[in-house]
């Protein structure tokens, strides 16, 4: 018997042009014993030169309009017209815009402060930075510095967990004393200084290197009468 024709070949459906009928799908009603019907699928091509198979209901219902590229492009879209405010992306770079611009923020001295800058590019366009990033892949994902002496900029940054962050932060936090640089857990340890004391100084007071690593710690009171 001749397969039914479902759909017209050469039939435009938003980005996707019906080439050919595809196997159909059969399904099972009710469990092993119960009645089986088919859902008819095509093969289309998208406009941007993607081949796939798609269901006819779902092209009919309007459901499936491309291969997927019209969901990036809309997401670009909304993010770069008055409701781009709505976006996780608009946010994130916003927050990192505001930590490098706006001695306000209370991120600022461990960001502008210190010379971490965003780059022109993306300093006044968030529409370039969805550009150039793109839409995080997930909700976990975050916005990543690559090297943590440098701005933010399409070089410099990455989506990435915060499970990779933790990572990168323990390879960058390295000090360099007397000619030697080793991480700062390890300078530490070395030291026989608590690895707290050791980040306060460097990263949250400022000191120096050299002061960081030469002047050793206070004793705790409560330490000393334990003794």
């Amino acid at each position: 018997m001749a397969q039914k024709i479902v759909l017209v070949i050469g039939s435009i459906w938003g980005r996707l042009t019906v080439l050919e009928q595809a196997e159909p799908l059969t399904y099972r009603r009710g469990g092993t014993f119960g009645a089986t019907y088919e859902k008819h699928r095509a093969v289309c091509r998208c406009e941007c030169g993607t081949q796939l198979i798609v269901r006819v209901d779902m092209l009919r219902s309007g459901h499936t309009r491309s291969c997927g590229c019209l969901i990036g492009e809309s997401a670009r879209a909304r993010f770069t017209t008055h409701g781009q405010r709505n976006t996780p992306e608009w946010h994130i770079w916003n927050h990192a815009k505001q930590r490098c611009v706006n001695p306000r923020d209370k991120n600022y001295a461990e960001y502008g402060e210190r010379g971490i800058t965003m780059c022109e590019r993306w300093l006044h366009s968030p529409g370039n930075f969805f550009e150039d990033m793109g839409p995080r892949p997930t909700p976990q994902h975050t916005l990543e510095r690559r090297n943590n002496r440098l701005g933010y900029s399409p070089e410099n940054c990455e989506w990435a967990t915060r499970s990779t962050q933790t990572r990168n932060r323990r390879v960058t936090n390295m000090l360099t004393y007397n000619g030697k640089t080793l991480p700062l857990v390890e300078w530490a340890d070395r030291l026989g200084m608590s690895r707290e004391t050791l980040y306060s100084r460097v990263r949250r007071y400022g000191w120096s290197t050299e002061d960081a690593l030469s002047i050793p710690p206070i004793p705790s009171p409560r330490r000393t009468q334990r003794r």
